[in-house]
């Protein structure tokens, strides 16, 4: 990351396409070349030792001795550090073990974080292997190359189809045909197998035989199946005969492929067995200089392996908390070209100065090693390597030397998407080093790489041809859109990949990928933890999660600093850079302390474990594709053979949504609201039902000859454009043997996740008891045993007592130093079980996403809309019930929950007692007393709906579930309330942050804090125990309060945000942007990024003549340091008259005098959910109305009222017109 923030926009998407294969080299041939290093003065270069050079070797004032080396562009460094040196220390004899299993070639365990598809060359012909570069038990780093793996697709043989002759029908369209690249098909290398297995749609009683294509590579699968799906192509125009319809036919990534139906883990431990081991009988090509360990294995010998049994041969330590070794880095740059200007690496007046480095084990924010690579002398310091490198030159070359020796699997920077990685890659394109960097960072050098080639295939994120003058500059793309660069019959380069933040926002990701190592920018990892989040910078996130924040220097400091150091080296300036690689490195640490304080890269691999994808799938790509490897894993088990080609649907509408019960609207103060939720509603239905592609038919003749079969069948019913479409399902009748392939994977990881949530809940509570101790050992400076017994003695009853007696009991003789070690392992392992569950609970809920996505192979509409239509059946079904049947009430409804008042004569006792104040018994003691009641009474009602469920659906699948009660709880409209939830306590004084918000806009980004504040004083205000008033009342009293004590606000908290998108139609965002440009280009946002404005007064409010003018919100938008800087007056009528306005519409919309009457033709709609969309439009502009004429009674805003403006314009003519007649006079 930069000394200042600078965003590129890509507007690209995701590049999943391959690399072509390249051939390795022999050995005799493959020596690194290197190429001449252009200098730098001018296109030479010269070396900074300053006035006076320091000595190698500095003691500080602690005696420590700290180093500083000099580089002078040597193809080695300066001083020695290894990951191999790293990887021996600390290492609880795994060393010496690992070293004893390899003498005697016995199985060994091995993590992967990377992988490489590649061709290996037999008696000159290419093979398809994998290579997995990752780590063992000690940290070591190796590469796991994988052969013996089938390179194939498939093809069904229709029924009426002869099987040889449909072969010989297929040989030849391959033979005669061309791809859309014009590239044949070595038909000689082809080989054809014939296989039997179920398809994926439609129910099938046998199997169907398929055609197998077996080729070499995948270079010539990718050619073979694009031959067929071109034939299909052209049948389909001529509209001539049947498509071919393909399986197996993955046109990306074959490795998911691979890994999906061989069952191999790609971020998981493995288990090697009979394999090759650093000898010369392995091929060259499997060696690699970063990897002390190469291992050559079949497929066969690859496996998946329980940590559990590797406990007995090596410490267990390292197998939770695996070495897995993570570099992060940062860099500063400088620019002449004015302090304005963020340093840029097109021009030649801009440099990368310095490159911060440090060195983690996965789960440590400890550093190993820190490292500062700078072009200047530097005063040294104990806690890093110094290696002064005199040019710009020699600190890329020598980035590339450390990368080398410490070999990582992981590298995180801040931000390096947007400015590190394009910094770096352009210089080093310039200088002409590129080839030699990535040769030296590569753990497959026998791929040799140009820079040209480089740029094509390991930078993802240049645009069009490598070398083009704009290639690396994105902004010239803006206007761009994706179609044109997919359109493009060939690839000029990968793009950037496009990460989803949120369904609506977007993370292009720019970076240089070398075997080896998989590139993970920690910003995109938090913007997806905080979605919603207003700042996304890395103070903002440091600050978030509690961890040190950065260190405060001004960039005008630092270019200060670096400019003096340039033209002369004093201690005094020596000491400065140091200053700024402490800066540097600080930066650095944060990348690893945030990812270790929210688990995040044991996240991802939970994620990817599970379904067979990498590490590098896991961060840069969606759940939908994870999804589908699932599925395509559990379908080949099963011998059905899947499409992972969508198909195009030709019919454009929507299958029925969720039901929803319309909110009564208000607050709800009287009676505690509680709600009823379906435990996961649509991965509950699929199971229930069964449905699944293979389970199901379409056709009513099919269906009746399975229900005279015997079978039981699930009819599916629902309107689609126009008409109704029927399906029916085969039920499982809770016999295994009879699941579909959706059902049964979802049970899996139902179970799966029960199983782990039982033993979440006992490390939660060890976890919890533990910190009770540590609370009063912090509280009272007890020893362990004395907090323990305290604890013990303060336990709120007997059960509770010898639970905690249970754990804490063994540790009361503990230090404090050894009792908090064993609490932060409790920690480690309770965190990542709930990365495992949170993963399993990600994909059971993605999973109608996928399967009801029209734009996935796995889309299918009758299933989709069978999904929904048992939703809205279901909830309707438990409404009847527990309204009809048990008296109660609903208040909301939505999708898979139902918000419910009980009955009033449950109550019946406790308002006898309170008797509206009269009573026995305080308001808080009535409420809480509600509160309770409510709990058990839910409790039971809960159990009778499941029941009443286990009764009419015939299984267990279907639950609903009871969490909280709501007490108070206001409704505004659909997916739009608030409330104080009372869970296993009561409490009706939560934190501030406690109070429970949905769909209300003070949720929402880019609203001042100026909206928040008023909306939560309202929200609050209705929430409070004692509030007697409506809550129409209340916001009236809220908005009167701050119109008319406008001293309470200061200027920061009227400060807006927004985001600028260059391709979406956001005039007002647009226009602003257009302005901004002309004035201040230096502050203009990058593409997809938010920025901060305020709304300013316009003075130039008439014309010269006299005539109001036309002043436009964009025109009225400045950016906050401009506005703060020119003394600018807010818009104060646009804060309350518009923003503020909306908020306050939505809370009291719910008053009957803003509906429409029942003679307005909006209350005669027959479409219910229509009616309450107009009803609902109708309500706010009627309310916004009234609050726009309560507004302007309140007060004169600004000082001006809308008759002084009049009269200024009256005034202004009239001295117009003055002015003109004097002026005629004069001239005539």
């Amino acid at each position: 990351m930069s000394t200042q923030t600078f965003q590129e926009n890509i507007d690209h998407a995701p590049a999943e396409t391959e690399a072509p294969l390249s051939r390795p080299e022999s050995p005799e041939n493959s020596e690194n070349f290197e190429p001449e290093i252009e200098l730098e003065e001018g296109n030479r270069g010269f070396y900074h030792p300053g006035a006076s050079a320091f000595p190698q070797s500095q003691i500080t004032e602690n005696k420590e001795v700290s180093q500083v080396f000099h580089y002078n562009g040597e193809d080695y460094l300066p001083t020695y550090f290894s990951r191999d040196s790293i990887a021996e220390n600390d290492d609880y004899g795994s060393t010496g073990i690992i070293k004893r299993v390899l003498a005697n070639r016995e199985d060994i365990p091995f993590k992967p974080s990377d992988i490489e598809e590649y061709n290996e060359y037999i008696d000159n012909k290419p093979r398809y292997v994998l290579r997995l570069y990752g780590s063992l038990v000690n940290g070591g780093k190796a590469v796991v190359t994988i052969s013996g793996i089938k390179v194939f697709f498939d093809i069904r043989i229709p029924d009426n189809e002869n099987t040889k002759l449909f072969g010989s029908k297929i040989k030849d369209i391959l033979a005669k045909g061309k791809d859309g690249e014009e590239e044949t098909v070595d038909i000689d290398e082809v080989r054809i197998e014939y296989v039997k297995a179920f398809p994926i749609k439609g129910y099938q009683p046998e199997k169907k035989t398929y055609l197998r294509i077996v080729t070499t590579t995948t270079k010539q699968r990718s050619i073979a199946l694009n031959i067929i799906l071109k034939h299909n192509l052209e049948i389909e125009e001529a509209k001539q005969g049947c498509k071919l319809e393909t399986a197996s036919d993955d046109k990306s990534a074959y490795y998911r492929k691979v890994a999906r139906e061989y069952r191999i883990p790609l971020s998981e431990w493995v288990l090697l067995t009979n394999y090759e081991y650093n000898n010369s009988k392995m091929p060259y090509s499997a060696r690699s200089p970063l990897c002390e360990h190469a291992f050559y294995v079949s497929i066969n010998n690859y496996r998946s392996i329980d940590p559990l049994i590797l406990y007995k041969t090596y410490p267990s330590q390292l197998l939770i908390r695996d070495r897995t070794l993570v570099l992060t880095w940062d860099i500063e740059t400088h620019s002449t070209r004015g302090l304005e200007h963020v340093p840029m690496a097109r021009y030649k007046e801009d440099n990368v100065f310095m490159i911060c480095m440090t060195v983690h084990w996965k789960d440590d924010p400890k550093p190993l090693k820190q490292i500062c690579l700078v072009d200047m002398e530097t005063t040294s310091d104990p806690d890093w390597i110094t290696i002064v490198c005199g040019n710009e030159t020699n600190l890329l070359k020598v980035f590339a030397l450390c990368w080398r020796a410490l070999a990582p699997d992981i590298e995180l920077t801040y931000n390096d998407s947007k400015y590190d990685w394009p910094f770096v890659v352009e210089r080093a394109t310039q200088r002409k080093i590129l080839d030699w960097m990535v040769s030296k960072m590569s753990a497959n050098p026998r791929k040799k790489a140009t820079i040209d080639s480089i740029l094509r295939w390991n930078y993802y994120g240049g645009i069009g041809e490598p070398f083009y003058k704009d290639f690396f500059h994105k902004e010239q793309t803006w206007g761009s859109s994706k179609k044109e660069n997919k359109d493009s019959k060939k690839k000029k380069n990968r793009e950037g990949i496009e990460i989803k933040i949120t369904p609506e926002k977007n993370f292009i990701s720019t970076f240089l990928k070398v075997p080896g190592c998989v590139p993970i920018d920690v910003k995109v990892c938090y913007e997806k933890l905080y979605p919603h989040s207003e700042k996304t910078s890395l103070n903002h996130f440091l600050k978030t999660n509690k961890l040190d924040s950065k260190i405060d220097l001004p960039i005008k400091y630092m270019r200060k600093y670096y400019t003096q150091s340039k033209e002369t080296t004093t201690s005094e300036t020596a000491e400065n850079i140091r200053k700024i690689a402490k800066y540097c490195i600080v930066d650095s640490l944060s990348c690893q302390s945030l990812m270790v304080k929210r688990n995040v890269i044991n996240d991802y691999r939970d994620v990817a474990s599970i379904v067979y994808v990498s590490l590098f799938d896991s961060h840069y790509y969606a759940v939908g594709m994870k999804v589908r490897n699932l599925l395509g894993a559990e379908a080949w088990e099963r011998d059905i053979l899947i499409t992972m080609i969508a198909s195009e649907q030709t019919e454009k509408d929507k299958f029925p949504g969720a039901y929803v019960f319309p909110p009564d609207k208000g607050l709800e103060n009287k009676r505690p609201v509680t709600g009823l939720d379906f435990a996961s509603l649509y991965p509950s239905i699929i199971m229930n039902y069964n449905l699944s592609p293979e389970t199901m038919t379409l056709l009513v003749e099919e269906a009746g000859a399975l229900e005279k079969a015997g079978e039981t069948l699930y009819k599916i019913e629902f309107p689609f454009n126009g008409r109704i479409l029927h399906a029916w399902s085969i039920r499982h009748e809770n016999k295994n043997n009879k699941m579909g392939l959706y059902p049964s994977v979802l049970k899996e990881l139902l179970n799966k996740r029960n199983e782990m949530k039982v033993k979440l809940g006992k490390l939660g509570k060890i976890k919890d008891y533990m910190e009770l101790v540590i609370s009063k050992i912090k509280e009272k400076n007890l020893s362990v045993a004395d907090a323990i017994d305290h604890t013990l003695k303060n336990a709120e009853d007997e059960e509770k007592r010898v639970n905690m007696n249970e754990v804490l009991i063994p540790l009361i003789n503990e230090t404090h130093e050894k009792f908090k070690i064993k609490y932060d392992s409790i920690c480690f392992d309770y965190t990542y079980l709930d990365s495992k569950q949170k993963a399993v609970k990600l994909y059971m809920n993605s999973f109608f996403g996928e399967t009801g996505n029209s734009l996935s192979p796995f889309f299918f509409l009758q299933l989709a809309g069978g999904v929904t239509s048992a939703g809205q059946y279901n909830i309707k079904l438990v409404a009847e019930y527990v309204t009809k049947k048990k008296g109660f009430g609903i208040k909301y409804g939505d999708t898979d929950s139902l918000y419910l008042t009980c009955p009033t004569k449950c109550y019946k006792e406790c308002d006898i007692a309170y008797n509206n104040g009269k009573g026995t018994i305080t308001k808080l003691e009535y409420w809480t007393e509600m509160v309770k009641i409510t709990m058990d009474i839910m409790k039971k009602l809960r159990d009778d709906v499941n029941k009443y469920f286990r009764l009419k659906s015939r299984s267990t699948y279907l639950k609903m579930a009871y969490e909280e009660v709501l007490f108070p709880v206001c409704f505004t409209g659909k997916k739009k309330y608030f409330r104080i939830p009372h869970e296993e306590e009561v409490n009706f004084k939560p934190d501030k942050d406690k109070l429970f918000i949905k769909g209300i806009d003070t949720v929402k980004q880019g609203k001042s804090q100026l909206f928040r504040t008023i909306g939560d004083r309202i929200m609050w205000g209705a929430m409070d125990i004692n509030n007697n008033r409506t809550l129409h009342e209340i916001v009236e009293d809220v908005l009167k309060e701050a119109i008319t004590n406008p001293r309470q606000w200061d200027f920061d908290q009227f400060i807006e945000t927004a985001t600028w998108k260059p391709n979406k139609n956001n005039i007002r965002v647009q226009h602003f942007i257009k302005r901004m440009r002309k004035k201040y280009e230096y502050k203009i946002p990058d593409p997809g990024e938010r920025f901060s404005y305020v709304m300013v007064y316009s003075d130039k409010v008439f014309d010269l003549s006299g005539f109001k003018l036309i002043i436009r919100k964009a025109d009225q938008m400045e950016f906050v340091d401009v506005a703060k800087e020119l003394n600018r007056r807010l818009d104060l009528p646009h804060y309350f008259e518009n923003t503020i306005k909306g908020l306050c519409a939505r809370f009291i919309m719910y008053d009957k005098r803003y509906e429409p009457v029942s003679s307005n033709k909006i209350m005669q709609l027959k479409n219910l959910d229509e009616k309450y969309k107009q009803i609902d439009s109708y309500a706010q502009e009627k309310a916004k109305k009234w609050l726009e004429s309560y507004i302007r009674e309140i007060n004169v805003i600004n000082g001006i009222a809308p008759n002084i403006i009049s009269n200024r314009g009256y005034a202004y003519k009239r001295a117009y017109k003055n002015a003109v007649k004097t002026a005629q006079d004069m001239l005539y």
